[in-house]
């Protein structure tokens, strides 16, 4: 006889494990940073490609990059992410 497959719901709680058991000191200081910068500018250009400048909520997609590299790379990288984020879309979203 063959064993059973896991189940969907056991795959997915496995899964759920991982994410949870992240750790960002298991990355170097610089890819987190890297990557914290990719995802902000990223954001910022999706954020001007779906919708004109003129708009309401400039800072929607920037906030949630934040999020993402706060995840991703801890606390410094979010601080990167932040700065840049409001660098970006006050110099690119915001009219003078």
């Amino acid at each position: 006889m063959t064993q059973p497959k896991a189940s969907a719901f056991a795959a997915l709680t496995a899964k759920l494990g991982r994410l949870y058991a992240w750790q960002a000191s298991r990355h170097s200081l610089t890819r987190r940073l890297v990557t914290a910068v990719l995802i902000t500018a990223f954001a910022v250009w999706l954020r001007m490609a779906i919708e004109p400048a003129e708009s309401s909520g400039p800072f929607v997609t920037a906030t949630l990059a934040v999020a993402v590299s706060a995840f991703y790379g801890g606390p410094i990288a979010a601080l990167v992410s932040t700065l840049l984020g409001l660098v970006l879309v006050n110099y690119l979203l915001i009219p003078p």
